[in-house]
């Protein structure tokens, strides 16, 4: 991941009784723009609150990130809004309540739906993360208490879904509110921020990470399942579910930021949670959709790869970092993979009958065998095995390497 490519605007709106929404704001700059965590760029961050957070000055950040990624197409950038936004009971019109809104005069302080989706539909990020804690509309529940806004108008509801179903989808789009527009966000009596926040500062921070990066997988576990949980801990008669749209845009290599924990912390953090997070994006529907339907019909069917495409580091670094034991494993999730996409394609995937047994061979020349047979199936064959190897405690430049030949077999003829 190029952290000088990535880029981040932050706003939260504050006001009475959700000033929680800047400290949301702020805590989420502090991780980002720490070298010793998310490692992004200062000058790349930018922080709107309170006074700062007015529908010029959101409105400029985000012509700023639409100018920048004219220039950085493979850059990623994160925005995240907390504050007031909702639809109108009268026009059904969806707006954003900035800093100094006025009811009375909606076009001059307000931020339309539509012109809000417009400027994030031209930031053309290879990643893009929009996050969106407009559940203040209706209020906040405070230790299961709820809390109403002075200044909020009847005439607003809340409305996430609405928004972001105006969004353009696309490979590298995603979506996520903190929360179904029927519930509210939830604060923990002397918490310093809303359950939903503090839990993606956690992800963030790298806590589920299994890469020297924060995945956006890692992001989608943690939160689906923590905050459901903790809130359910905290009181029972409430219910808190982000919602996540468009993930089956996902790309394997989809990274956010920077992870801070040890190498140490990366392998035990794996071997936890690969069989939950495998489960968790079964069950969002992102395993099937991602993986296949949408990321592997990039990749041509046919006709057989090119030995010498593939370097013989990958091979080597499989046989060092991977048992060869464990490999029947993989063979099996990327043939289910493959054939999601072409059900009838039997004759394209691997045929463990022509697997040397590992107890037979030494590592290395298991896993040239593996890929040998893997490429002789075509490019969407070698993609899906290669998707399904796990690579965290793989060098950099390896995973490079890999990635470099994903790219390269999605043109293979």
């Amino acid at each position: 991941m190029n952290l000088n490519n990535a880029h981040a605007l932050l706003i939260g709106v504050g006001g009475d009784d959700i000033s929680i929404t800047v400290d949301d704001a702020t805590a989420i700059t502090n991780v980002l723009t720490d070298p010793n965590k998310a490692a992004y760029k200062e000058k790349n961050v930018c922080l709107l609150t309170e006074e700062k957070a007015t529908r010029p000055n959101i409105l400029n950040a985000l012509h700023d990130l639409v100018e920048i990624t004219k220039n950085e197409p493979e850059s990623t950038v994160l925005i995240y809004y907390s504050g007031h936004g909702g639809q109108d009971r009268n026009t059904n019109k969806y707006y954003l309540l900035p800093h100094g809104y006025n009811m009375n005069n909606k076009i001059d302080t307000m931020i339309d739906g539509q012109e809000f989706s417009k400027l994030i539909n031209q930031i053309k990020a290879e990643r893009l993360l929009l996050i969106l804690d407009c559940c203040h509309a209706a209020g906040i529940l405070v230790n299961g208490k709820s809390v109403v806004s002075k200044n909020q108008n009847t005439e607003i509801t809340s409305s996430n879904i609405n928004l972001i179903n105006h969004l353009n989808s696309g490979e590298g789009r995603v979506f996520i509110t903190s929360c179904d527009d029927n519930e509210q966000s939830y604060i923990v009596s002397d918490a310093k921020n809303s359950l939903f926040t503090e839990v993606f500062l956690e992800a963030l921070e790298g806590k589920v990470s299994t890469d020297e990066y924060v995945k956006l997988t890692d992001v989608i576990y943690h939160t689906s399942n923590e905050v459901p949980k903790r809130i359910k801990k905290a009181n029972s008669n409430y219910v808190q579910r982000p919602i996540y749209k468009y993930i089956e845009n996902l790309s394997p290599d989809y990274f956010i930021c920077k992870a801070t924990v040890s190498e140490e912390e990366n392998i035990k953090n794996y071997l936890y949670s690969e069989k939950k997070l495998q489960t968790l994006l079964e069950e969002q529907g992102v395993l099937g959709s991602n993986y296949t339907s949408h990321f592997l019909h990039q990749f041509p069917k046919g006709p057989l790869v090119d030995q010498h495409l593939i370097d013989d580091s990958i091979i080597e670094a499989y046989a060092r970092a991977i048992p060869a034991t464990r490999a029947h494993l993989y063979i099996k999730k990327a043939n289910k993979l493959r054939l999601k996409v072409n059900p009838e394609d039997h004759n394209y995937i691997i045929n463990t009958a022509f697997i040397i047994p590992s107890q037979h061979a030494a590592p290395i020349d298991a896993w040239l065998n593996i890929i040998d047979i893997a490429r002789l199936n075509g490019p969407r064959m070698l993609a899906a095995l290669l998707l399904t190897i796990p690579n965290y405690n793989l060098k950099e430049e390896v995973r490079e390497e890999i990635r470099e030949l994903i790219e390269k077999l999605k043109t293979f003829k």
